[in-house]
């Protein structure tokens, strides 16, 4: 469910559109945190979804741009393990998929 707090409810009254530069939320059975500056958030939401550990999937170009980094430092700094694969293809197959989730060392 979308939830608008008061002031998105008055900016849309006026014309300006309920989404420009908000960060969005939304639960459905998973969460979905959306918007400019969400993703530094990413650390502390999943320690409040009681997350120890986390695999995060990329692909070479995100892990290139530094954004994979990124996000692991930001979930490492609340204490977060995580483990990255970086080897997503276009339109994944399922060997992709079986690789990710054996993780290089078998560990994930």
């Amino acid at each position: 469910m979308w939830t608008k707090s008061p002031s998105e409810q008055t900016a849309e009254l006026e014309g300006e559109h309920p989404m420009d530069n908000k960060i969005m939320s939304l639960r459905l059975p998973h969460f979905v945190l959306a918007g400019p500056g969400a993703s530094e958030r990413i650390g502390q939401e999943a320690k409040g979804m009681g997350a120890k550990r986390a695999l995060l999937v990329t692909d070479p170009g995100v892990m290139t741009s530094g954004m994979a980094t990124k996000i692991r430092t930001l979930m490492e700094k609340e204490g977060i393990g995580v483990e990255i694969f970086d080897q997503v293809i276009s339109d994944p197959d399922i060997r992709c998929c079986e690789s990710a989730s054996k993780g290089e060392e078998g560990q994930i």
